[in-house]
């Protein structure tokens, strides 16, 4: 496990990683910005949800560093290591979201954790095919959302995901879907990511 610590580079990025989420989670907490839409008029985007980020850059950075010929022929599971970082890095997103948003009552605080959800497993999906490109599909998801997500009077549409409101429950059911097929591609045999 040393080993895979230090390869992953979990040790320099993942603070860092948590760092900058939760600084930015906390900083921008019920901020509101009017974004433009290409479908007409303007619609309100909580600063929150960019709070993933982050979280997606930092995890596919440590994803992606990795030695491909040990880690084919070796023995160990780091798989299941990988996809165990994944789990606690989403947990963790989960969890701030949660503690941030009970005793403001903040709703959009309680939403990071499942737009984070998404935008991971969004990236790990498209990581099987585009490698470390992914990266830029949660930045690409949520400007599509905030360009063609918002019908009239600014109510978003529910493929959008990350605009729906904390308590919509089918965006937390596409959020625990998505993020499932992208743990699951973490299991899929290693190709060369870069």
């Amino acid at each position: 496990m040393t080993w895979w610590l230090k390869v992953r580079r979990v040790h320099r990025i993942l603070p860092w990683t948590l760092v900058a989420f939760l600084a930015f989670t906390l900083l921008v907490r019920d901020g509101v910005v009017l974004m433009p839409s290409l479908l007409g008029g303007g619609s309100a985007v909580a600063l929150t949800s960019f709070a993933p980020i982050p979280l997606t850059v930092g995890l596919m950075e440590m994803l992606s560093a990795r030695l491909d010929g040990p880690e084919t022929s070796g023995v160990r599971g780091v798989r299941a290591l990988d996809a165990l970082l994944t789990v606690a890095v989403t947990l963790f997103a989960v969890l701030c979201g949660l503690v941030l948003a009970w005793p403001a009552d903040h709703p959009d605080a309680a939403a990071i954790g499942r737009n984070s959800a998404f935008l991971v497993g969004l990236m790990l999906c498209l990581r099987a095919f585009a490698g470390r490109r992914a990266v830029m599909a949660p930045v690409a998801w949520l400007m599509l959302a905030i360009l063609l997500g918002a019908g009239r009077g600014g109510r978003p549409y529910a493929w959008t995901v990350v605009r729906e409101p904390a308590d919509a429950w089918p965006a937390a059911l596409a959020s625990v879907l998505v993020f499932l097929a992208g743990a699951a591609t973490l299991f899929r045999p290693p190709r060369s990511l870069t």
